[in-house]
């Protein structure tokens, strides 16, 4: 049996959560914020809320924010830090070890563009695809 923290099975268990899924990976970093938004100003989900910031990342990083890029992930690495390795479907760990390595480099290379620095990770824990 896999640890779950709070907030469902492991599964994409709400069409709101494939939508950011599908859109997060097609690069729609902004549509994807908003879909989830929608359903956590109902729920407040703290998981949701972190891939809302997590992606919110990548709009700042669209529009050369380094600093707020980084920010977003270091806020975004404390919303999945009580979750396990895959939830609901999202791979955690992957998108912890990506948001660490991004800060990294982002506070390494403060005047690098954070488009080159930071590509977006594949979120979809295991084999699944939409």
């Amino acid at each position: 049996m896999k640890d779950q923290a709070p907030g469902g099975p492991e599964s994409l268990d709400c069409v709101e959560l494939r939508d950011f899924v599908r859109l997060f990976e097609r690069g729609e970093f902004f549509a994807s914020h908003e879909v989830l938004e929608a359903r956590w100003l109902a729920t407040r989900d703290p998981f949701e809320r972190g891939l809302i910031i997590y992606a919110a990342a990548f709009v700042k990083r669209d529009r050369g924010n380094p600093r707020g890029t980084r920010r977003h992930l270091e806020k975004a690495l404390r919303y999945f830090a009580p979750y396990p390795p895959s939830h609901r479907g999202i791979d955690v760990v992957g998108l912890r070890a990506h948001a660490e390595a991004g800060i990294e480099r982002l506070l390494a290379q403060p005047e690098a563009s954070p488009q080159i620095l930071l590509t977006p990770p594949r979120l979809l824990a295991g084999p699944a695809s939409l």
